[in-house]
């Protein structure tokens, strides 16, 4: 029933608005079938000619260029064999609890962050300086180690029986910007370890957050949790994308239990409100995978460099509680 795509590939989106206003899913298809074999084609010829692929018809770069094209250090460090460690407790220090994060690199430079959920909604968080951030970001040198301390800000926290929190290891937080058309780094920008735990919340604010139908489109296997979004009129298949291919995102999952599903949009690594509703929640049965289409306003993607989509899962069971990200995207205005 899926579409035919670089199955290593996943394109996230966030920017949604409500359901009432998704394009008509006939008409989505319809448009991927009718640039399927052009795609497949141009996709032949650009792996077989060069590492870099390149619109011809969009591209400003000559044929001569392209070829010649010097790797960035972005492309050097996709093809390293990175390592990357992090722990992460809650800890009394100074006669408080906060959260202990510790990060440490491989044989090559890197960089890592925190994040944090409760109830799967993003929660905010301020070092000792006192900043606040809904992702940390720690630079690492080769072979190197550090820690910082954070406390949570609850600041986001919708009325519950209980609270269950998730920090998360993320890494490579920073905001990348690259314009060559089918570059793949966004792939390092993956989430790691996160155990759940209860915790009290004394505050909690009315939370924006809107309930939302996704269609089941299958089965997935047992176990397995994935979070895809692909973008736009054609068939594209790296992390970067012209705004003007974004036109409607396809966000799928897949689910590991029976419960509820939170979703998070994130662009330039904070939670932003798209449609109507800041989240979205939905009902979901375990071994299930699930499509929701948006359409994608024009003036949002104008303002979203770097974004990506979270889904957390949310179980009576706490063992099954979890939170997972798509591949991160980038907008440019046109490929180099």
């Amino acid at each position: 029933m899926r579409r035919v795509k670089k199955c290593s590939i996943v394109l996230i989106s966030v920017f949604l608005v409500a359901c009432s206003a998704s394009p008509d899913k006939e008409s989505i298809d319809e448009k991927r079938t009718q640039k399927e074999s052009s795609t497949l084609e141009e996709t032949s010829e650009e792996s077989e000619s060069s590492s870099v692929a390149v619109d011809k018809e969009d591209s400003s770069f000559t044929e001569k260029e392209t070829y010649e094209y010097i790797s960035g250090p972005e492309d050097v460090l996709a093809s390293q064999a990175y390592s990357v460690g992090s722990e992460i407790r809650h800890v009394d220090k100074d006669g408080k609890e906060v959260i202990r994060y510790s990060v440490t690199s491989g044989n090559i430079a890197f960089s890592a962050g925190m994040m944090m959920f409760v109830n799967g909604i993003p929660q905010s968080f301020t070092d000792e300086d006192g900043n606040s951030t809904y992702i940390s970001n720690v630079e690492l040198g080769a072979n190197k180690s550090k820690t910082q301390y954070y406390t949570c800000d609850f600041n986001n926290v919708e009325e519950a029986e209980s609270y269950v929190c998730i920090e998360k290891n993320i890494l490579m937080p920073d905001i990348m910007i690259v314009k060559r058309r089918g570059f793949y780094m966004g792939h390092l920008q993956s989430l790691s370890n996160g155990w759940p735990h209860e915790v009290q919340c004394n505050k909690f604010t009315d939370l924006n957050i809107g309930e939302l139908e996704c269609n089941v489109i299958g089965d997935c296997a047992e176990g397995s949790v994935a979070v895809s979004a692909y973008i736009g009129e054609d068939e594209l298949y790296g992390t970067v994308v012209e705004r003007s291919d974004a036109t409607y995102v396809e966000l799928v999952f897949d689910v590991s239990s029976n419960g509820e599903i939170v979703i998070a949009f994130w662009g330039n690594n904070i939670p932003i409100q798209v449609g109507e509703h800041m989240y979205y929640k939905c009902s979901v049965e375990k071994g299930k995978k699930y499509s929701c289409t948006f359409k994608l306003e024009e003036e949002l993607v104008s303002n979203i460099d770097n974004f990506f989509a979270t889904v957390a899962t949310l179980s009576d069971d706490m063992s099954e509680y979890g939170v997972y990200k798509s591949t991160t995207c980038i907008f440019v205005d046109k490929y180099e």
